[in-house]
């Protein structure tokens, strides 16, 4: 097995595959080549354009818009819990400024309205952004991207891999020994990688996990995560702190797992099971919701 690690989209990613480096090498230039084509703040990407070119046919690529559908797609399953539209309000709140900032009421009611009027139009390969939110992906293109490097180390032959994109993580087979690939669970508010509540099996699949307990800031007292409610433009006010789903599409996983945790664990599973995938929601009080088949090992 070799293994390779690279910083893109965001954050940390490793590739460990039983093929040789130079594919390795070619995974990593594809998934920067996502990179620039689907980050909103790369000049002259997709995402940038549709958002610097309002009420203007864009013409985009075939990834581009699989991504924007399947967007609108969580999106009216989870009655507008997952929402893409939020680029404007997530700058205004900007979680890694210092000193951190709480945006003014009224500059989040007026964010809120613009995304409200914001919607797209998709034919063929043109789309048509209109108002004046602006779009953001990061709650879903991972997963995209994740399930296209898997795609290419399959084409060159790969028969065991684990891809890990910072929280999305797709398997390829099983080890090389045979065994399922065992994926830890984070416990919140510990050291990322070094501690881990639970553990799941997985082998050609995708383990998502969304969480409130990694970007965040404290004020006055109070902690304000990374991940905001499109209904009222705050961090998402809910008892749960990760919610991890497993399902054979990371993309459709990535999206929602986010969405889950904004609709709390009864709503948020009802929603992981619609679209065919296991999850398992953690509760700040310890309480574990999963799906009746979903497999952990709490010694990890």
């Amino acid at each position: 097995m070799n293994s390779v690690s690279f910083y893109a989209f965001d954050t940390y990613n490793t590739i460990q595959a039983d093929c040789a480096e130079n594919v390795l090498c070619e995974a990593v230039e594809r998934s920067n080549e996502y990179h620039r084509m689907l980050s909103r703040f790369e000049p002259c990407s997709d995402i940038w354009r549709l958002n610097h070119e309002k009420n203007t046919p864009v013409r985009v690529s075939a990834d581009t818009v699989k991504i924007l559908e399947t967007a609108r797609i969580v999106e009216e399953s989870s009655g507008g819990a997952f929402n893409i539209r939020m680029g404007n309000l997530l700058d205004r709140w900007d979680i890694k400024r210092s000193p951190p900032m709480i945006p003014r009421q009224e500059v989040i009611d007026a964010e809120l309205s613009a995304i409200r009027e914001t919607d797209w139009s998709i034919q063929d390969k043109t789309v048509v952004l209109t108002g004046g939110a602006k779009l953001d992906i990061g709650g879903i293109a991972k997963g995209y991207i994740a399930d296209r490097i898997a795609d290419l180390l399959r084409e060159r032959g790969v028969r065991h891999a684990l891809i890990n994109f910072g929280g999305n993580i797709v398997t390829i087979g099983v080890r090389p020994d045979g065994k399922p690939w065992r994926i830890g669970l984070q416990t919140p508010g510990r050291e990322w990688g070094r501690s881990y509540w639970a553990s799941i099996e997985s082998a050609d699949n995708t383990v998502v996990t969304s969480g409130i307990y990694e970007r965040a800031f404290e004020l006055n007292g109070k902690r304000y995560h990374h991940i905001l409610d499109p209904s009222n433009g705050y961090p998402a006010q809910t008892t749960i702190v990760s919610v991890t789903v497993q399902a054979e599409d990371s993309m459709v996983a990535d999206a929602v797992a986010t969405a889950a945790l904004i609709l709390g664990p009864e709503k948020g599973l009802d929603l992981i099971h619609r679209f065919g995938a296991k999850g398992i929601i953690l509760e700040k009080d310890g309480t574990i919701t999963r799906s009746k088949d979903a497999v952990i090992f709490t010694e990890a």
